[in-house]
């Protein structure tokens, strides 16, 4: 379970730094949760009630990653981990 907090709070960081460098309203919809998103991904979101994590002041903490944010950063976590063992393989020989 603390996996997918790790990946929650990196999709959230990557959501919000992504606010801040594309000023995108359509995109602002698709990248955070919406309130019906935040239940339905309650147990994943739990670790960020002791967080500043806050969909409505966007200037403080991070931001709730939507659900297809979340899902692409968990795959691309998976491809990383691929990758990155094929590296140390490349590297072992």
């Amino acid at each position: 379970m603390a996996e997918s907090y790790i990946e929650v709070y990196f999709a959230g960081y990557l959501v919000k730094k992504a606010m801040t460098k594309y000023l995108c309203h359509v995109c602002h919809r698709l990248w955070v949760a919406t309130p019906q998103e935040r239940e339905e991904l309650q147990d994943e979101f739990v670790f960020f009630e002791f967080k500043q994590f806050d969909t409505l002041d966007e200037s403080k903490g991070l931001t709730a990653p939507s659900k297809i944010v979340l899902q692409m950063t968990k795959k691309l976590e998976k491809t990383f981990a691929i990758v990155f063992k094929c590296i140390l393989a490349v590297l072992a020989h």
